[in-house]
């Protein structure tokens, strides 16, 4: 009896855990600035952490000299 006891605590712990860290990620709202030596620049906002990723790595490709990276958590 004690071992299913642990495995529901286990159970519902993970899947608590889950929850909340999905849900902290859904808040968080990324802004990223790319410049280039020109001093132009652009500027995007996104919810999702792999879209982030994309703008950072597009920053790189297309010769930009450096970016700023933002996040707030809502």
């Amino acid at each position: 009896m004690k071992s299913l006891n642990r495995r529901v605590w286990f159970a519902t712990l993970l899947c608590a855990s889950l929850f909340f860290a999905t849900s902290a990620m859904a808040r968080t709202q990324w802004t990223v600035n790319c410049f280039y030596n020109d001093g132009t620049y652009w500027s995007g906002q996104t919810t999702d952490y792999s879209v982030m990723q994309g703008m950072l790595q597009h920053c790189k490709d297309d010769g930009g000299r450096g970016a700023n990276i933002t996040y707030v958590n809502r």
